[in-house]
């Protein structure tokens, strides 16, 4: 499943992508990653748990990048697994750059996902529904931390990792759509 969009910045070319491939940084401003540790030059670690409903499932996963071309080109593979539900997911991420004009940065990303086991079992259009509010959660917080470095920092930001962006609204929309088979709305005559 493709999941893809584009979002501008107004701060330079250099400043969003030093924001945005500092992925222990970066990670503040995405949904549900705990733990963010550099393994190496390039590969991070993580955890992700997300609660659907009364569950709560616990992803381990990595980021490795494959190939970067500063300042204007990111490719990452993604991958994590949740004992408890014996699920895996997969992915590959690209981002790229652009400076349209001066001070502005437009990013455009590409995340292609697959997820495996009892969770791969639903439809994948259960991501793409809320894979936007995620986003716009995520490109809002990006645009504060870059855009106005010195204000002081969000206790409520999210804490996650772009891997697990659509792994969250997946889970998010497994829920919804769960509990709409279980109750379904009636119309009373």
């Amino acid at each position: 499943m493709i999941i893809e969009g584009s979002f501008t910045v107004d701060a330079p070319l250099e400043e969003t992508w030093n924001f945005l491939i500092d992925f222990e940084r970066m990670s503040v401003c995405m949904p549900g990653v705990e733990e963010v540790a550099r393994v190496d030059q390039n590969s991070y670690s993580g955890k992700v748990t997300v609660k659907v409903g009364p569950i709560a499932t616990s992803f381990q996963g990595k980021v490795i990048k494959t190939l970067e071309e500063p300042p204007h080109l990111l490719k990452a593979k993604l991958q994590g697994r949740d004992a408890k539900t014996a699920s895996m997911v997969t992915g590959e991420f690209t981002s790229e750059l652009s400076e349209p004009e001066a001070s502005k940065t437009e990013v455009a990303y590409k995340f292609d996902i697959a997820i495996r086991g009892r969770l791969g079992q639903f439809g994948q259009a259960v991501i793409l529904d809320t894979s936007r509010q995620l986003t716009d959660e995520f490109v809002a917080c990006v645009r504060k931390r870059v855009e106005q470095p010195d204000a002081p920092a969000d206790a409520a930001a999210p804490q996650s990792n772009l891997f697990f962006i659509a792994l969250r609204a997946f889970f998010t929309n497994l829920w919804m759509n769960f509990k709409s088979v279980f109750n379904p709305k009636r119309e009373d005559a």
